[in-house]
């Protein structure tokens, strides 16, 4: 029997093997040597595991016929959407001394949390979390690795955690409860860590997989430059010499904008107007919050509005409230209340939708309309959520706006949103076909305004086009070149960044100098001429 080493599982679609492959890689990064097998469901050509088994009779829960089939004598399991940031062979060194460990679930106040399988247990003693799992090679452990997949197969719970509980708590095998750090599934609560906290070792994200698309694929997802963007990785696992110098947000020696081309969305450039750093935390770093409950309510009503103006719903309250009520999802929220909130909030948009607001929309000219222009050698990308025909000529851009409080007036005016609606508008074929625009309002469905949703509206004036284009000309050279200085004068009431921002008493410096610290070369090792030297 061989000894330690990693066993993933994944079948079905690609989608899922490219993430094993992927998280398989992240241990081989930073764990050299260490054996790592896939159990799937049909041969596969992946070089990045030593060896790859066939399932015999793959399930949902197939995890548990690959620890009991691990060729491993220390077996770690981990999920496919799992990422290593550092070294975890210590993980093996525990089972030395225990038959299992395991980290606690984190969502310990869920409904599924409160559910049990034949008895209930105490809260001292609580879920733990099967996605990461490390096991030593016993006839004990051998027994209730077969226990568990039978009641796992006997239940209709469609979960393994329940079981797994009981099973544990009457189980003689010897615990070891991981910390946090090794099964860190609330990846934005980083965020408020300081450098007392220790650094991730390992994050796990559904998002890895229901968003395959900018996670698996991205050349350095999110997730990857998490535990240095928050400087936590300077704590353990990361050899400094291997920075690039320039900036320590990364590992990657490429600059962010390659051949000084910047790709960027409106919405992130705006960003980087209010605050360079807030900027480089969310759309460079990678902790972006886009994927907010705010974000997710915001989608939500954008497409039931579209649907009804296109004549998908009927405008007819029940049917509204229907659809809502089908999409509306309650485990978006960080709380039952503020779901509730929320539930109120949209309900209260329906309304006003069917009384005003569905006659206007239904002679809309278009809906969801995407658009890419180049300025001044960079790519802007952004959506137009409807363009409706003006009564005076041309069209009017209109984009809505869930939040309860709608921007005044003179921010209307003044915004960057609205002025590249206006240059998209004039430069992207397809809206260009629609005619010349001539208004572009912020649309806030929570606020009634002469009995229907609130506006606030930009006009452009005789030279806007080339206003808008300067303006917005040196924000992309700004973050093509890597400005990312914090801007006292930002707007921080809402920024999620303080805690590791230096303007605010919390926070810390966070990027390193542009050239090396005095005495050091490049890669980061003394510079010719400076010797190490002794007492």
């Amino acid at each position: 029997m061989a000894g330690p080493g990693v066993v993933l599982v994944a079948t079905g679609a690609e989608t899922y093997i490219a993430l094993a492959a992927r998280a398989a890689a992240s241990v081989r990064r930073h764990c050299p040597g260490l054996a790592i097998d896939l159990y799937t469901d049909r041969a596969r050509d992946l070089p990045v595991f030593d060896r790859v088994h066939l399932l015999a009779d793959p399930w949902f829960r197939s995890k548990i016929d690959a620890l009991l089939a691990s060729r491993f004598e220390r077996t770690l399991y981990m999920d496919a959407d799992m990422l290593a940031l550092a070294d975890v062979r210590d993980v093996f060194e525990v089972l030395e001394r225990f038959d299992i460990a395991l980290a606690q679930d984190w969502y310990r106040n869920s409904p599924l949390h409160h559910t049990f399988w034949r008895k209930p247990l105490p809260a001292a003693f609580p879920q733990f979390n099967g996605g990461l799992i490390a096991i030593r090679r016993t006839p004990a452990t051998t027994a209730f690795l077969e226990a568990w997949r039978a009641a796992v197969k006997a239940t209709d719970t469609g979960r393994d955690q329940i079981s797994l509980r009981e099973l544990l708590w009457d189980s003689e095998l010897r615990i070891a409860t991981l910390p946090e750090e090794y099964n860190l599934l609330w990846i934005a609560g980083v965020r408020s860590w300081t450098t007392d906290w220790a650094a991730p070792r390992i994050l796990h994200s559904p998002n890895f997989h229901r968003d395959y698309a900018r996670y698996a694929r991205a050349r350095d997802p999110a997730a990857e430059r998490l535990a240095a963007a928050t400087n936590l990785a300077a704590i353990g696992g990361v050899d400094p010499a291997t920075w690039w110098w320039r900036r320590d947000h990364t590992v990657d020696p490429e600059p962010i904008a390659a051949e000084g081309r910047l790709r960027t969305s409106y919405s992130r450039i705006g960003t980087y107007e209010d605050c360079h750093l807030r900027y480089f935390f969310g759309s460079v770093a990678g902790l972006d919050d886009r994927s907010s409950y705010q974000m997710a309510f915001g989608r939500l009503m954008h497409t039931i509005f579209e649907l009804a103006a296109k004549g998908e719903i009927a405008n007819e309250p029940e049917d509204l409230k229907a659809a809502y009520r089908e999409r509306f999802n309650p485990a978006w929220f960080p709380s039952r209340a503020i779901a509730y909130q929320y539930w109120r909030d949209g309900m209260g948009m329906l309304e006003l939708w069917h009384r005003r607001e569905a006659t206007d929309a239904r002679r809309a000219l278009r809906f969801e309309v995407g658009f890419e222009m180049e300025v001044g050698g960079h790519l802007v990308r952004g959506r137009i959520d409807r363009v409706d025909p003006s009564p005076d000529g041309g069209i009017v851009l209109l984009d809505y706006k869930t939040a309860r409080y709608p921007a005044s007036d003179e921010e209307a005016a003044r915004s960057l949103q609205l002025a590249i609606y206006y240059l998209a508008a004039l430069r992207d074929p397809e809206l260009a076909a629609l005619g010349h625009p001539v208004e572009m309002q912020l649309v806030y469905p929570a606020r009634v305004q002469q009995g229907r949703f609130t506006r606030v509206s930009q006009h452009p004036g005789p030279d806007h086009a080339a206003q808008v284009e300067r303006r917005l000309l040196a924000l992309l050279d700004g973050a093509a070149a890597e400005s990312f200085d914090p801007d006292p004068h930002a707007d921080c009431r809402m920024c999620a960044f303080k805690p590791i921002c230096p303007m605010w008493p919390q926070g810390e410096e966070f990027l390193a100098p542009t050239h090396p610290p005095s005495g050091l070369g490049p890669d980061g090792t003394p510079a010719a001429g400076n010797g190490g030297g002794g007492g």
